[in-house]
């Protein structure tokens, strides 16, 4: 789910020359990591941490669910007779 704290709340909303505005009172904090992306060790990371925001995010958990469910999606190409099914038991 996502974590309605780490949401800007939006303080106001107007149009100014035919394109909306939005206010925000204050925005979320993040700590920005700098990277040296021509150092292959900070790029591993750089790349292991994008990953990581990636598969932790509400919207890649709720497409892996659809997949999952909807379309069966569930079996290992490689391995076919690895399955979410056998994993639950």
């Amino acid at each position: 789910m996502i974590n309605a704290e780490y949401m800007n709340k939006i303080e106001n909303t107007f149009s100014d020359n035919q394109a909306s505005v939005v206010e925000f009172s204050e925005l979320t904090y993040f700590d920005a990591e700098q990277y040296d992306l021509y150092d292959q060790k900070d790029y591993g990371k750089f790349i292991q941490d994008i990953e990581r925001s990636v598969r932790m995010s509400y919207e890649y958990r709720s497409l892996i669910n659809y997949l999952r469910e909807t379309e069966g999606m569930n079996q290992c190409t490689f391995l076919t007779n690895v399955t979410m099914w056998i994993a639950q038991k």
